[in-house]
């Protein structure tokens, strides 16, 4: 009981100390790596980019290199742009804001956690921290099977999240050269509708 009550407090710990250094961060940004690999056609999908974080209008924003691709959130808002397809997707997300947030690598995740998942510590390895992540609610376990997040112990800052979805497949994203606090422009987020509207995208809001 007494081991049972340690890991928690460990994990406790932790998450206040990836609160109290997030609360610092005003912007961030980091390259990234992500992964998919699909279970039943043994296929592997990657691509590269750059993840972009401004607390002041609540935006996270992907940026891939390889097809030219954008995700972002900002406030209430979630829009995706594909210059391939010249197609854009805009869902307002309301509630589960964060939960995405937390999911496309906002500094603010460790409530989102705390309520999601069942947390248990995993080894320390590499100045690294790892949790690992059991789904609580029903809804969360339609999406998640399991998870695992490695943070750096010096500056509580995301290195590596991986997922493995109900069917099989799985998700790793990891996340390099994160700089944080340096001037990063409203003009980043920027999404002009209009003119992808003249440029023929077809623009679908849900």
């Amino acid at each position: 009981m007494l081991l049972v009550l340690l890991c928690i407090q460990d994990v406790d710990s932790v998450l206040a100390d990836m609160d109290r250094h997030s609360a610092e961060i005003r912007t961030m940004t980091s390259q990234y790596e992500h992964v998919k690999r699909l279970s039943l056609l043994d296929e592997e999908t990657r691509t590269t980019g750059l993840l972009l974080f401004r607390r002041e209008n609540r935006a996270v924003r992907w940026e891939e290199k390889t097809g030219g691709a954008i995700q972002q959130l900002d406030g209430d808002r979630y829009v995706a742009v594909f210059p391939k397809l010249k197609e854009v997707e805009i869902y307002t997300v309301d509630q589960k804001g964060k939960q995405l947030a937390s999911i496309m690598g906002a500094p603010d995740i460790s409530k989102t956690l705390k309520q999601d998942f069942d947390i248990a510590l995993g080894p320390r390895q590499n100045g690294e921290i790892e949790l690992q992540l059991k789904p609580r609610s029903e809804d969360v376990r339609k999406r998640v099977k399991e998870a695992l997040i490695r943070i750096s112990a010096d500056r509580f800052l995301l290195t590596f999240v991986s997922y493995v979805e109900p069917n099989g497949d799985s998700v790793e994203i990891r996340f390099r050269q994160t700089k944080v606090n340096e001037k990063l422009p409203l003009k980043a987020f920027e999404i002009d509708l209009d003119a992808m509207a003249k440029a023929g995208f077809t623009i679908t809001r849900h």
